[in-house]
């Protein structure tokens, strides 16, 4: 395990590289796999940062989900950092799993 998000474990897979995820509390881990490597995620993060930073409240609809401009637009900035499509950037996509 790398890190957590409310206790909901990031683990680096050393066999492939991955970054999976899943939910804490729910007995045996059946972690899925959310980044492509670590180097997705960190960018991944970055650049989300650096929209909330500048948008606040905003990036959020009223149901705490990412606006999709503000989706549409952290996929776009992980593609071009990371040189390739943004595989494995679908936790930007999951409802509630980042929270206003």
């Amino acid at each position: 395990m790398i890190a957590d998000e409310g206790a909901d474990p990031f683990i680096l897979s050393r066999a492939t590289g991955r970054v999976l995820s899943d939910l804490h509390g729910q007995g045996v881990w059946r972690a899925v796999p959310i980044f492509d490597d670590l180097a997705v995620m960190i960018c991944s993060f970055a650049v989300l940062g650096g929209i909330a930073v500048r948008e606040g409240e905003n990036l959020f609809d009223e149901h705490s989900d990412i606006r999709t401009t503000f989706l549409d637009e952290a996929i776009e900035q992980i593609s071009r950092n990371v040189g390739m499509t943004a595989n494995g950037t679908e936790i930007l996509k999951l409802p509630g799993s980042i929270e206003g």
